[in-house]
């Protein structure tokens, strides 16, 4: 006898029925080098790349003994790909008399690929013409330079920012210089003076805090407090001078020194955030709700206290902008036995997200049998049935998902996304060690939310009245029996799928719609135009086994789908040409995700409530995707996001 497949769909479809009865990146623009300024009208130009360049004094007034600066021709900075990993944590060591260490390639690459990013997104973007000679001009007249063409805007520069408690205010700027020593204290003008411990102080404007000034080989360091500079010689020499930041814009916070300087307002604000979680779980109808906020927030302030170090890194790009962060375990904790545990591992379910899915999704996790809560399934079921469900059977549906994931090996891909007219095509691919087992309990748990839905279906019909004598609803068999001739005569159908074929194995259910036939179409046009998006002429659910996999698919050939998928087949992705965001973004990732709201909204342009911005719409590039991907090497979880640039511009900009 066949058992009651995917019946919670044929529940929807009868409840229906009773409603029918009523890119390339751009190159980027040459350096430009900053003229050296004068008060004076006049402006001395700092010569051609190889040539020497005279600094003007701040005053019109001819120098005694003219200086020069030997300026050597720039390096272009390169092209920044629209692909690969970001490194987000780089920097050897931190030390615990420091919180922050920020660096960049150089200041050219850092204000040019942030000014063209904006530009791309922002056509109108209020900024000056050459954003670096305006960045260089305002430091000239901030700290009264006499000029910054000593400046090399094209090599590393390198922020460091200490324990804010012992210095408050402190940092430390290790800038390159493309001049001899002497020049550059020529250049830094009338305000640069003696300072006993120091190459010199420079003073700022406004009665700022002065700036303490000494060299390194072909650098400058700027540092305040006075006494920085002596603590941090040693780790900037050793350390950060040998560290070459990777991005265009880096940033690394030491989680563990920053937890030892504030430990009492950490454990303030831990305090308070408790509080304020147990206040809003006491509110809620559900005990395995209020445990699960109560659960997030300790959550939160766990990742705080095991958190060794966190990096972020930016990179404009000229057609993606990437974001990362990386995190690494304190030595022993919890969260570094998780990062080791993703270490290697990689998702090779890429090609099995659908090449028409506008949200795409491929992991590879370690799969933890323990972690299922009886109570969390309950409530779950619960919220998603709107009704108690008992604990005897929160424990039987968790026994199947314990069984199930026992047989899971932890990759896996969903896909969301059109099939035909139809938007809202469903398919998740889990690979397992025994199909047909997995395809098995899967099957129970259906099977039990089907027994409920019919219970509920029986008590509705017979609110109106006493049930047709010959209306049996005892199984799935009844339940389609009921359909077809209940909603023959309006217009629908339902029939189950069995099927085998190439060793896998199919169930499921089929609903056929005639919409011409339909009641909703005369009682309610307007809802019936937008089932008609919603549903189409026919739909199907359906699960499938393979030997190595287990599918469950929604659409209107989701039969088909499933048993190609199931069979090791990739006909409906990547071999295909699908999701290339995905297969870029995910490559060796354990988990990916891509979210093309181009494709999305224009899915469901057909609603009528979209069709005034159906032109809009149709506009958005369709192929750009949102994309999110993490990796690990055992010891740093590096988390990437990708911001395609023209697609944001399209949003922001487009007539809503």
């Amino acid at each position: 006898m066949s058992r009651p497949h995917l019946i919670p769909l044929a529940l929807a479809l009868a409840l229906g029925l009773a409603a029918c009865g009523k890119d390339e990146p751009a190159p980027a623009p040459p350096p430009v080098e900053p003229a050296i300024q004068t008060e004076g009208p006049a402006e001395t130009p700092p010569g051609k790349p190889g040539e020497t360049a005279q600094i003007a004094p701040e005053k019109p007034a001819t120098p005694e003994k003219p200086v020069t600066v030997a300026v050597p021709p720039p390096v272009p900075p390169e092209a920044t790909p629209k692909g690969g990993e970001i490194q987000a944590i780089s920097l050897a060591s931190i030390p615990p008399e420091v919180g922050v260490v920020v660096g960049s390639p150089g200041l050219g690459p850092l204000v040019r690929g942030f000014a063209q990013a904006a530009r791309a997104v922002d056509h109108d973007a209020p900024l000056p013409p050459d954003p670096l000679a305006a960045l260089l001009e305002a430091a000239r007249m901030r700290f009264g330079l006499a000029e910054t063409a000593w400046i090399d805007v094209e090599r590393p520069v390198r922020v460091v920012v200490p324990d804010q408690k012992a210095n408050p205010g402190g940092f430390l700027v290790v800038l390159p210089v493309r001049a001899p020593e002497e020049m550059v204290r020529s250049g830094l003008g009338k305000r640069f003076g003696a300072a006993p411990g120091h190459a010199g102080v420079l003073a700022a404007e406004g009665g700022a805090p002065p700036v303490f000034v000494d060299f390194l080989p072909d650098h400058v360091v700027f540092s305040g407090p006075d006494g920085l500079w002596a603590a941090l010689t040693p780790y900037v020499k050793d350390t950060v001078m040998a560290w070459t930041p990777p991005q265009t814009l880096s940033a690394e916070v030491s989680v563990t020194n920053l937890r030892r300087i504030y430990t009492e307002e950490l454990a303030a604000t831990r305090d308070l955030a408790s509080a304020v979680a147990k206040r809003a779980a006491d509110r809620m109808p559900i005990p395995a709700q209020a445990r699960t906020l109560t659960s997030l927030v300790d959550a939160g302030f766990d990742f705080v206290l095991q958190a060794d170090r966190l990096g972020v890194a930016l990179e404009p790009g000229n057609g993606v902008a990437r974001v990362a962060f990386g995190v690494r375990g304190a030595d022993g904790t919890d969260l570094a036995k998780r990062i080791a545990d993703h270490g290697g591992r990689e998702a090779d379910l890429l090609g099995a997200v659908a090449k028409t899915a506008f949200l795409g999704l491929a992991w590879d996790l370690p799969v933890d049998v323990d972690a299922v809560d009886p109570a969390v399934i309950g409530a779950g079921f619960s919220q998603l049935l709107g009704e108690p469900v008992s604990d005897a059977d929160a424990a039987a549906l968790a026994a199947h998902f314990k069984a199930g994931l026992a047989l899971a090996t932890g990759d896996a891909a969903l896909s969301i996304g059109t099939d035909g007219d139809f938007p809202l095509a469903l398919e998740i691919t889990q690979a397992t060690t025994d199909g047909a087992a997995a395809k098995g309990h899967l099957l129970e748990v259906l099977d039990w939310i089907g027994q409920r839905g019919i219970a509920r279906l029986k008590a509705k019909l017979a609110e109106g009245g006493a049930v047709p004598e010959n209306l049996k609803l005892d199984g799935f068999g009844d339940l389609v029996v009921a359909v077809n001739q209940l909603g023959g005569p309006l217009g629908l159908g339902l029939a189950p799928i069995e099927e085998v074929a190439d060793g896998v194995a199919v169930s499921g259910i089929r609903l056929t719609v005639d919409w011409d036939r339909m009641a909703l179409a005369k009682s309610d046009p307007a809802l019936a135009d937008v089932a008609k998006v919603l549903v189409g002429p026919r739909l199907e659910a359906a699960v499938a086994s393979g030997k190595e996999r287990v599918v469950a698919a929604f659409g209107p050939n989701a039969a088909a789908r499933a048993a190609k998928l199931a069979a090791g087949e990739t006909a409906t992705g990547e071999a295909d040409g699908g999701q290339p965001q995905l297969a870029r973004v995910g490559a060796q990732a354990f988990f990916a995700v891509t979210v093309r709201i181009g494709a999305l909204l224009q899915a469901f342009a057909r609603l009528p409530s979209l069709a005034p911005r159906a032109a809009v719409i149709a506009k958005l590039p369709a192929d750009e995707a949102f994309a999110l991907d993490s990796r690990s090497d055992g010891k740093t979880t590096t988390m990437t996001l990708h911001v395609p640039v023209a697609l944001l511009t399209a949003l922001i900009t487009s007539e809503w």
